[in-house]
């Protein structure tokens, strides 16, 4: 029994690895008392055989997340093209430069709030950070205060 529930794994964790996103698989135990997995219904089997239909596999790794990471791989660039981020700034601020030059180097698309022009950005920022610094981010909803690449990164990795 322990053996199959082995072979069982395993076939699961190969076919979620190929890049297969579902699959149905059936089990059934023959009149030699064998347990029996596979990936289509079985035929000719006695008809007193109980084969049960699995709960269907469903991958987390979409083709779309699969080749994201095959370019990542080629190209060395992490695509955070769905990054969500927020970035209150200063015109004046030499630290908001910083945060909004790292942004644009890695190609992560941001929206840029200056509170000093923009009133109603200025009350958001407010609601959201009771500390009054610049450059302020919310990256993928977690909130960055100040210039801080490793932060930025972190909150990037985390979606």
């Amino acid at each position: 029994m322990k053996t199959c529930r082995i072979l069982f794994i395993t076939l699961v964790l190969t076919l979620a690895v190929s890049g297969l996103s579902t699959a149905k698989f059936y089990k059934y135990i023959d009149e030699n008392g064998v347990v029996h997995f596979q990936d289509h219904p079985p035929e000719n089997v006695a008809p007193d055989t109980e084969v049960k239909e699995l709960p269907e596999y469903k991958s987390k790794n979409t083709d779309t997340n699969v080749q994201k990471r095959n370019n990542e791989k080629i190209t060395g660039k992490t695509d955070y093209s769905d990054a969500q981020v927020e970035l209150y700034v200063t015109s004046w601020c030499r630290y908001c430069k910083k945060a909004k030059n790292y942004f644009r180097s890695r190609e992560i698309p941001f929206t840029e709030y200056d509170i000093e022009k923009d009133m109603a950005a200025a009350r958001r920022k407010d609601k959201l950070s009771p500390q009054k610094g610049v450059p302020f981010a919310v990256v993928n909803g977690r909130k960055i205060y100040g210039y801080s690449p490793e932060a930025y990164e972190r909150a990037l990795k985390n979606r």
